[in-house]
């Protein structure tokens, strides 16, 4: 067996570097998130704009997951600065996982909406 090989096994192992990864950012909400910020930094009512439909609560949340996990950092104007106050940006380490969101985000552009146009009836 080649170190690719065993490399690949190990990612399916639970306590693998890549499930860890994935379980940080499998919610749609979480790439949304990242791939928002990926464009630079913005405050909670800019995200909450750019992200449509997604409730107050579930940005809250997954910006306090991604803020957990070291993917998001806060920044807030005062020592007990209200969410709604603070400035968010992507840390390091989700910084140098933008390229994937951006191509993920390119792939959904093309092939999903490729897919939808295949379901609508021919019009007459």
């Amino acid at each position: 067996m080649t170190i690719n090989e065993t490399s690949i096994e190990d990612a399916f192992l639970r306590e693998s570097a890549s499930r860890k990864l994935l379980a940080r950012v499998s919610s749609p909400c979480a790439i949304l998130v990242l791939t928002a910020l990926g464009a630079g930094a913005m405050n909670y009512r800019s995200l909450r704009h750019k992200l449509d439909r997604i409730s107050p609560k579930v940005l809250t949340h997954t910006l306090s997951r991604l803020e957990r996990d070291g993917l998001v950092l806060r920044q807030s104007p005062q020592a007990t600065a209200h969410y709604d106050t603070s400035v968010y940006t992507l840390s390091n380490a989700a910084r140098s996982l933008s390229n994937i969101f951006g191509e993920l985000k390119t792939w959904s552009d093309t092939y999903c909406v490729e897919r939808r146009d295949r379901r609508r009836p021919p019009t007459v």
